[in-house]
């Protein structure tokens, strides 16, 4: 619902004219006359008609009033998130020696500007991430019995083989969707294994003494599946995950040992993409021994590293680096550790661009006076504000700021200001309530701005900046994340009346689900708040807990479900966590989706092309099955609500061009055929195969089927096509 915009006055011009009117016979009793043709009443039709003119000028509030408006009631418009991600960076052709470069660097993605957050050692090496993958040789008697001939002596009576492939992980693609790989379930041995390479035409023996000392920045973007978060009642943050342990092979011996590297600079990266410090030891602890020392049979089985001997990779091969997650160094199998891409010489990026030192108009020493700056939307963290060369200090609130008092120095208390990062406006104080700029003050200006969805890119759409030295390059591996357009006037009105009801705590559903669209960097296409509703008990009542289900607007794989990633859901926990009541049980869930299979027959009425009709019933039929615009209402698929073949009928019908449906079949997420798919706690339909036809309804499309294989000691199978 939109807010609508205040109304001054509402009287019409025939409002005006009979309320003038019906005043004559009490001030003028001798006036009779009230047609048309008298001169008194076209006096009053006149001016009836300016004062029409006048209240609809006086309604049409202009839009810097609406602004300031809402910045007196302490609700400023919320300006456009910046984006961030990860960038990173190679010396493909250059001398092989490593090139430092400070944080600050410039790159660009078209237009967008993006500036380096980290500084980093750019190692004239390459990586590749690998995993030791499953293969089950049920279905391969002979070459399963060949396996366990060779590796005999391995298997022992507690044990079983765990046949595997060496398996490179692609990097993500443009316009598809980025890799999933879950350590516990598509590894035989819970571990990623990332291979440091020499470039191509590179001596590896050579390269090892110009790492010796040197800092690898490993870049590590977890998948962004997520299952949600649940923050337990009082005052609980959300903890920080078991970090990444990463470990370099001890060669020196013939047993699989591993000796941890100690992280500088680490970040949360099982949350979010983010980068981790390691300093490489001396060039004698980087040599990797293995290669020759160990039998073939050996390479590769148990504890060590994947063979690459089926591989290109391994004759540039420097040495291994082994991530597992945990503090003790085990393949920690139980806590779930999903990867879309691990890299070296990487750094964290946001969408930022400097703008010129900005000179504003001088100080005139009236209070409260304001200027505004060229660009925006201003990053207040790197704004600075100097007066006649002081600096002034970025406050949240004038009112609370000291007065500028009866000396003539004025403390250092008072010289504050406020800034409204959307609109580049500068407040400074009134005397009373922060000082004022002097008269004729020179007031200079420096900061970064940036924001907006133009920072939301894909894959490799980034590219070397004016700052890089030559012959390096530049680009994203993954999709940027983060970024939100600006909210408009019309969307800042509406919070006004949730705003001043709340009071910025979270009581009601309607609370939560309020403050949960106003999340800072998400863009929510459907936001749904379920009381005494725990998402792993729907069928019973969970006093004190309340879930909150999110939808993004846009699927990333461009589908009709679109599920939220762990960034968004964290996203919106973190702004929901500080404004609950201390005794709610939060939980923050993406819906779960129970596939759906139709196959529709109808009748086409004479006189209608069939095509375009049958089109127009697809599109009906996903419309109404949508999460986000199903539902009779239109506002998504209503939770707790069963699919029921009597409804997809009705829809059907109402399409134009429609007699009548001949037949529908439906199957559930099990694939049998039903007539009604339950749906229960946070369960919506997901539409994975529709079949519209004219006449009697096709066969349903049965669903795939998966399979597993087994993990317990990995041995490596050569390929059938080496």
């Amino acid at each position: 619902m939109t807010l609508p915009e205040p109304k001054i006055d509402t009287l019409t011009y025939r409002e005006l004219l009979q309320e003038t009117l019906a005043r004559v016979p009490v001030h003028t009793p001798e006036w009779t006359n009230l047609n048309d043709s008298d001169p008194g009443v076209t006096l009053a039709q006149l001016f009836a008609f300016m004062g029409e003119s006048v209240i609809y000028r006086a309604n049409r509030i202009p839009e810097r009033n609406r602004q300031k408006f809402l910045r007196l009631l302490g609700l400023p418009l919320r300006s456009a998130e910046p984006a961030r991600g990860l960038a990173a960076l190679s010396n493909p052709r250059g001398a092989p020696v490593p090139v430092t470069l400070s944080a600050g660097q410039e790159l660009r993605a078209g237009p967008v500007p993006f500036t380096t957050e980290t500084g980093l050692d750019v190692l004239p090496i390459q990586s590749r991430l690998y995993v030791k993958r499953p293969l089950a040789l049920e279905d391969q008697p002979e070459v399963a019995a060949l396996y366990r001939r060779l590796y005999a002596s391995f298997d022992a009576p507690d044990t079983e083989l765990a046949f595997y492939a060496t398996s490179a992980i692609e990097p993500p693609q443009p316009g598809r969707a980025a890799p999933d790989v879950a350590l516990a379930d598509d590894t035989v041995d819970g571990v990623a294994w990332l291979a440091l390479l020499a470039r191509p035409g590179d001596d590896p023996a050579a390269i090892r003494p110009l790492l010796a000392g040197r800092v690898l920045t490993v870049g590590v973007a977890p998948a962004t599946a997520s299952d949600g978060h649940t923050l337990p009642a009082g005052n609980t943050v959300i903890e920080t995950e078991a970090p990444l342990r990463f470990e370099l092979p001890d060669t020196s011996g013939l047993v699989a040992r591993y000796t941890p590297l100690e992280p500088g600079r680490s970040d949360n990266v099982r949350a979010r993409p983010g980068i981790v410090e390691l300093r490489l030891p001396g060039a004698d602890r980087l040599a990797y021994d293995w290669a020759n020392t160990l039998d073939p049979l050996e390479a590769g089985s148990g504890a060590f590293p994947p063979s690459l001997s089926e591989t290109e990779d391994e004759s540039q091969l420097i040495t291994w680096l082994r991530i597992t997650v945990g503090e003790d160094g085990g393949v920690g199998r139980q806590t779930p550790v999903n990867l879309s891409w691990v890299g070296i010489n990487a750094t964290r990026i946001i969408q930022r661009a400097t703008a010129a030192p900005e000179r504003l108009p001088q100080g005139t020493g009236a209070p409260s006076q304001t200027a505004t700056l060229a660009q925006t939307p201003v990053l207040l963290d790197t704004l600075r504000i100097t007066i006649n060369g002081a600096l002034w200090t970025r406050t949240d609130d004038l009112a609370a700021a000291p007065g500028e008092g009866a000396e003539d120095t004025i403390s250092t208390a008072a010289q504050v200001f406020t800034a409204d990062r959307q609109t580049g406006t500068i407040t400074f104080g009134d005397g009373i309530n922060g000082a004022r700029p002097p008269r004729d003050a020179v007031i200079l200006a420096t900061y970064a701005y940036g924001g907006g969805l133009d920072g939301q890119i894909d894959v490799d759409a980034l590219k070397a900046g004016p700052t890089l030295p030559q012959g390096l390059k530049a680009t994203n591996p993954v999709p940027t994340y983060g970024a939100s357009r600006a909210e408009t006037i019309d969307e800042a009105e509406q919070r006004i009346p949730g705003s001043y009801r709340r009071r910025n705590r979270l009581v009601t559903a309607e609370d939560f689900e309020e403050v949960a669209r106003a999340t800072p960097g998400v863009d929510l296409g459907r936001v749904e708040a379920a009381p005494l509703l725990h998402p792993d008990l729907p069928d019973q009542a969970a006093p004190g807990s309340m879930t909150v289900m999110a939808i993004p607007r846009t699927s990333a794989t461009g589908g009709d479900a679109p599920v939220p990633n762990r960034f968004v859901l964290d996203q919106i926990c973190r702004h929901l966590s500080p404004r609950r009541l201390i005794t709610t049980e939060l939980h923050v869930r993406g819906p779960t989706y129970r596939d759906i299979s139709l196959s529709i027959g109808v009748d086409v009425i004479s006189g209608f092309d069939q095509a375009p009709v049958l089109e127009a019933v697809r599109t009906a039929i996903r419309a109404f099955l949508s999460p986000l615009t199903g539902g009779f209402a239109n506002a998504g698929w209503p939770l707790a609500t069963p699919v029921d073949l009597g409804e997809i009928s009705a829809e059907a019908t109402r399409v134009e061009g429609v007699a009548k449906t001949t037949g529908l079949l439906m199957s559930g997420p099990d694939g049998s055929e039903t007539t009604l798919v339950s749906m229960r706690g946070l369960e919506l339909p997901r539409l994975v195969s529709l079949s519209v036809a004219a006449g009697l309804p096709g066969p349903l499309t049965p669903p795939a089927e998966t399979t597993t294989g087994p993990e317990l000691l990995p041995v490596p199978v050569i390929p059938d096509d080496c």
